[in-house]
């Protein structure tokens, strides 16, 4: 919704409830389960965190605007190595 709509507080909002329901299942769910089961749920906590970089990589224009871009460095940023 935040993103569709361009609410920042609707996605910061949204950040903060997934970082506290991750951070919950963290640190007290996943302590309550056998050996097998924790490794399953670390796979599947690390690919939902997979998937929504995944996704806020392929919707970053609509977040960021024209600055997305570019990228976060802007267009002065070169990678590139010249020799003296």
């Amino acid at each position: 919704m935040g993103v569709a709509s361009r609410q920042r507080w609707a996605r910061l909002a949204a950040l903060g409830l997934f970082t506290v329901t991750v951070a919950k299942m963290l640190v007290i769910d996943l302590w309550t389960l056998s050996t097998g089961e924790r490794v399953l749920a670390f796979i599947g906590l690390g690919g939902l965190l997979l998937a929504c970089s995944l996704v806020y990589h392929r919707f970053k224009h609509l977040i960021l605007g024209d600055e997305g871009e570019q990228g976060s460095w802007g267009a002065s940023a070169s990678l590139t190595f010249e020799p003296k």
